[in-house]
């Protein structure tokens, strides 16, 4: 019993190398440094036959899969929206003059954690080919090339080519959570009556500027001199519907990000902030969503806006690249939407910046940004409401945010 299990622990190192170093190409080619050294020692000429044999085999090996590559063009396309911890679809199309046969696809996304390899028996001119990868970031992926390999006729021989794509850029939204409900103060009801009244075609209110046609704008808004001397088509925009109920501020300063993504404070706020837009458009709630950075955003939703999606895409592209303190940009966009109902704010818990001071609902939302460095630690969470008007949210990088958003949690 001692001797097997000796020669069983001796056994399986040896049988690990094999496999990982002796392939089917390698086998090949040890085969024949065999049969040349058996030949040439004794003469045989059935050797000289089985060496010719196993050459032949693997120049077969790396001159078909290299003819087989040759004019083929490959064009990707993303199907469908995606989000962070989602799978992505991706869907590639083939040009080719003849069909072919054992085609690989290796796909190295930027995203991916690791390159996959898929292998396809068959391929036909004009087919397609849908792949899913699993990605755990946000963001704007642009894909250029793709491999393409081949392995035909043998499979010993596994050669690839790299093809440029048309460029696509491959958008992930932030991931979103359910948010059930607000505080009741947030959202003041006289503003939402006034806010429904005056976004009527038939309503009267300030005059305060133009700005682009949407498909939704009634026709009676329509600039018609306007839209004639600048060549398109410009509606007249009063101040009932220029200021939203809410107004969501994401900080997108450099400095305030703690963190690696996808687990960061920025990524944390970011999904906050899709989450509470996707809300707002259920809801039919107006609400504006404010970011800077080298990609700013400044889109509304809820109300008139019919529930546009955009602030997904905008959210996918916004990055923590800012260098203007958090508060200076809450003055800034009080100065610039002054008649918000509700401010909604996020913030880090170790960088307070000083806001100016709002007259309206306040719900401030505290992230603990040292818990994204340590997670281990216990951190304070939940809502609380210091002043009338005024609700605070600690939250830390372990909170289940469904739960904070939920009937009865304020």
């Amino acid at each position: 019993m001692s001797l097997s299990h000796g020669s069983g622990r001796l056994l399986r190192p040896l049988l690990a190398w094999l496999q990982q170093h002796i392939t089917a190409q390698r086998f090949l080619w040890l085969l024949a440094l065999a049969c040349l050294l058996i030949a040439w020692n004794r003469g045989l000429s059935l050797l000289y036959g089985m060496l010719a044999l196993v050459l032949a085999t693997l120049l077969l090996s790396w001159l078909m899969p290299w003819l087989a590559l040759r004019h083929i063009r490959v064009s990707v396309q993303q199907i469908g929206d995606a989000s962070a911890g989602d799978q992505v679809t991706l869907e590639y199309q083939f040009q080719l003059p003849k069909t072919r046969y054992l085609m690989l696809l290796r796909e190295d996304l930027e995203y991916a954690d690791q390159p996959v390899t898929h292998r396809i028996a068959m391929l036909a001119n004009g087919d397609r080919l849908r792949t899913r990868s699993l990605c755990r970031y946000r963001g704007v992926f642009p894909l250029q090339t793709v491999e393409v390999g081949c392995c035909w006729p043998f499979g010993f021989v596994s050669l690839f080519r790299q093809l440029t794509v048309p460029e696509r850029l491959i958008v992930v939204a932030p991931q979103t959570f359910q948010v059930q409900t607000l505080p009741a103060g947030a959202g003041d009801d006289a503003a939402m009556i006034e806010y429904q009244s005056t976004s009527q075609p038939h309503a009267q209110a300030e005059y305060c500027g133009l700005r682009e046609y949407h498909p939704y704008d009634s026709l009676k808004h329509i600039h018609w001199s306007a839209s004639a001397r600048h060549q398109q088509l410009l509606v007249r925009e009063y101040n009932s519907q220029a200021q939203p109920d809410f107004l969501l501020l994401l900080d997108n300063c450099l400095d305030d990000d703690i963190g690696e993504p996808p687990l960061s404070t920025f990524e944390f706020a970011v999904s906050l902030a899709a989450s509470l837009m996707t809300w707002a458009k259920d809801q039919q709630q107006p609400m504006r969503l404010l970011a800077h950075g080298s990609h700013p955003t400044d889109i509304a939703i809820g109300g008139h806006h019919r529930g546009s999606s955009d602030y997904l895409s905008a959210l996918a592209w916004t990055q923590a690249d800012g260098d203007k303190p958090y508060g200076t940009l809450v003055e800034q966009a009080l100065l610039k939407y002054p008649h918000s109902a509700t401010l909604i704010t996020v913030r880090n818990l170790s960088q307070l910046p000083e806001l100016p001071e709002f007259h309206g609902c306040h719900i401030d939302i505290l992230i603990a940004d040292q818990s994204f460095i340590y997670p281990m630690q216990s951190w304070e969470e939940g809502w609380s409401h210091p002043t009338a008007n005024h609700y605070q949210l600690r939250l830390h990088a372990s909170s289940k945010l469904e739960r904070q958003f939920r009937y009865g949690a304020f």
